[in-house]
């Protein structure tokens, strides 16, 4: 195991400090050396300590997109293990941490001045980036905004499943660095350029010391801090990456710079304007043996984002506890400080801002959203699957058989009303391989491992609408998706202008359907005639309903002959229960079954689509008796259908996860011991033929008289 590898595990384990210690002092000679300073230095100066940088950062994922189910779009959930065996949540905290490497002294790039727009400076020498510029796009830094948004493209669009996770955990990292930078402007010294060189531990900024050891004492880890009360802050303010340092008064640094002091720039440094105390209030205080009256200045802490979460601050800053002895004998230089009581109220304040503003980032980076929807076709509002296979003709082989394209609806769903323009569009499919027959009922083993197809848009288009879908199409003949593709999932992904924001990328999720068998048995060679099955059309069949002996069923009888089919057409459409619908007929449909004989199956098709969809049927009824004296219209009628679903599926419901969620459920096709009597989705083996009783049509003789019942296990 590697050091820093070592060094990340202990510090999630213990959250600081020994082991930042050792590193800081080894760090000591090397600092000297680039500085030049002939002082002792502690580095990471007057920042959050890793413990409470981990526990913000998991505060914010929590609250953001990545805690409410928003991982799904990627295709990942939140117990997926990524890179380093780490999960998405453990990947952003380990970054936030990682982010103050005391080797590289990346600490120095963590500070910005919103009155200046400058990083760390003393005597107008610049001791680092800042840390807008540093986290937005600073050449040497690897773990920058735009080289994340490089990165998450990568992943997103990658085929191989090793990468995936190395990229997904590389991405989760990054935006674990990336919000340390943003929670660091929620720390007074880091917007106020105090780092005060030279930097000793007598001198030392003591907001740092109380948030880090603000502390559970039987659970070092887990900060008594307050991390609630700020919600994400809104894209519709933080529309770019600069806006949460700096945004007309609203960004997170000019709030803290604006509000509050720090070790070195409290009242009596005149460096800043503001704050300025509104009033000031005396308590007794007892430090030590003895108690002294302390003297508080309150200030106002204005939120020019939310006006209505802005506060007056009780202990803006103290006098010395010293200070009225001081002041008896004619010293009237007053003394400030800024002690525990002040550093809790600062931290019930700035705190729950750094969740808010890291959640609202992380919001912002995620936020193209794409909606995936059947497409539309033949001048009709959908067509109700994604990809066909036709399996009626004579060169149907389900060896070899697979979905060669894919044609959908992309829907921008961006909240914040962005366009996506000037883009590229790919597909990513997602799915595994089933080891069996997956057209049966029960599990079925699959592969380990998740198989990808990457394709581009085959017509170049470059540009999604929130007003109207566009469609898309993608070939997949050189690379399909399998008969025997089982966990199948689709992703949009956009790489292109979103809003101002260029070489932005979006995404859209779809968990559709496995492939989907659509048959059609013709059961009219079988009547059931007084709860007994007879061959429709025998002698012995018509002599049960023959009431004048003629040998004929007459049409004031009972129809009891046999009939095939012929030109059955099929139309697929989206569910909607309530309409509009969209009827099969010789002109409009999508598979034709030619002719189909009483007492047959036929395996008309298998489809990919939603896990609900309308079918139509028109069919004509062929007389199988010369002496049938009855007549049919043709048959035009339309049901709802549910498609397959074979796979697992992330779940948090303790039921199912026999009572310790998250887990993951194999959900699989169940089996209908006998007929349904009513609608049921599942495989069911109906005259030896295994069909998926959720789209099936059987069609049947009308039983004489019509409540007569028979077995249909019998046949």
């Amino acid at each position: 195991m590697s050091v820093k590898k070592l060094r990340r595990e202990n510090q999630l384990k213990k959250g600081f400090p020994q082991q930042k210690l050792i590193m800081r002092l080894k760090t000591l000679g090397i600092y000297l050396i680039l500085m030049g300073m002939n002082c002792f230095i502690e580095t990471n100066a007057l920042s959050y300590e890793t413990n409470v940088h981990s526990a913000i950062s998991a505060n914010a994922f929590n609250q953001s997109v990545l805690g409410s189910g928003y991982l799904a779009n990627l295709g990942i959930s939140k117990i997926n293990i990524l890179d380093n065996n780490m999960t998405a949540l453990q990947e952003v905290q380990d970054g936030s941490i990682e982010e103050d490497d005391d080797v590289t002294l990346r600490w120095l790039n963590h500070f910005y001045d919103p009155t200046t727009g400058n990083g760390l400076n003393q005597g107008g020498i610049s001791y680092g980036q800042p840390s807008l510029v540093w986290g937005r796009n600073y050449a040497s830094n690897d773990w920058t905004f735009e080289k994340m948004r490089n990165a998450y493209y990568l992943a997103l669009a990658s085929a191989n499943a090793s990468n995936k996770k190395q990229l997904f955990g590389h991405v989760f990292r990054g935006l674990g660095q990336l919000i340390h930078l943003i929670q660091d402007k929620a720390v007074p010294a880091h917007t106020r350029n105090d780092a005060h060189f030279p930097y000793t531990l007598r001198t030392r900024d003591n907001y740092e010391r109380y948030t880090r050891d603000a502390v559970d004492p039987n659970n070092p880890q887990i900060p008594w801090l307050t991390f609630t009360g700020y919600a994400p802050v809104e894209l519709s303010v933080f529309n770019n990456f600069d806006t949460f340092w700096i945004n007309s008064g609203k960004g997170l640094s000019e709030y803290t710079n604006s509000n509050f002091l720090s070790h070195h720039t409290n009242l009596d440094d005149a460096r800043y304007a503001l704050p300025a105390p509104i009033g000031d209030w005396t308590t007794p205080e007892t430090v030590g043996a003895n108690q002294y009256t302390v003297r508080y200045l309150q200030g106002y802490a204005t939120d020019n984002y939310r006006p209505a979460q802005s506060s007056t601050i009780s202990h803006l800053t103290a006098y010395s506890y010293m200070d009225f002895e001081m002041n008896k004998y004619g010293n009237t230089q007053r003394v400030y400080s800024l002690n525990d009581k002040v550093h809790k109220e600062y931290a019930d304040l700035l705190i729950p801002r750094a969740v808010g503003y890291s959640a609202g980032l992380l919001n912002y980076f995620f936020r193209g959203t794409i909606d995936i929807a059947v497409p539309s076709n033949m001048s009709q509002p959908s067509n109700g699957y994604y990809s066909m296979i036709v399996s009626t003709g004579a060169n149907f082989n389900p060896a070899t058989a697979a979905f060669t394209a894919i044609k959908l609806k992309a829907t921008n769903t961006t909240t914040t009303g962005e366009n996506m323009t000037n883009g590229t569009i790919q597909l990513v499919v997602k799915y595994k391989m089933a080891l069996a027959d997956p057209f049966v009922a029960g599990q079925v083993a699959t592969s380990a491992d998740f198989f990808y197809i990457v394709v581009p848009e085959q017509n170049n288009v470059n540009a999604l609408y929130s007003a109207t879908p566009t469609e898309l199409n993608f070939d997949l003949s050189q690379n399909p998706i399998p008969l025997w593709a089982t966990d199948v999932y689709l992703q949009v992904v956009f790489k292109g202008t979103l809003g101002t924001e260029t070489d932005a990328v979006a995404v859209g999720f779809k968990d559709i359907s496995e492939p989907t068998p659509i048959d059609i048995f013709n059961n009219m060679d079988k009547i059931c005639i007084n709860g007994s099955w007879y061959n429709a059309g025998s002698a012995e069949a018509i002599q049960q309903v023959d009431t004048n002996h003629n040998g004929i069923a007459d049409t004031n009888e009972a129809d009891v002959y046999a009939y095939d089919l012929q030109n059955i057409y099929l139309r697929f459409s989206s569910y909607l229960p309530s309409g509009p619908y969209y009827w099969a007929s010789s002109s409009v449909h999508h598979v034709t079954v030619p002719y189909l004989s009483a007492g047959s199956p036929v395996r008309a098709a298998y489809i990919l689509s939603d896990y609900m969809f309308n079918k139509a049927y028109y069919m004509t009824w062929v007389k199988t008796n010369t002496q049938d004296p009855w007549s049919h219209a043709d048959v035009n009628q339309l049901w709802w259908h549910d498609a397959v679903k074979r796979q697992t599926d992330y779940s948090e419901d303790s039921g199912l996860c026999g009572g310790a969620p998250p887990c993951y459920v194999d959900v699989y096709p169940v089996s209908s011991s006998s007929f349904p009597s009513a609608y049921v989705s599942g495989y069911y083996t109906f005259r030896n033929t295994s069909m998926w009783f959720g789209a099936v049509k059987i069609l049947i003789n009308t039983p004489v008289p019509s409540d007569s019942v028979c077995s249909y296990n019998a046949l």
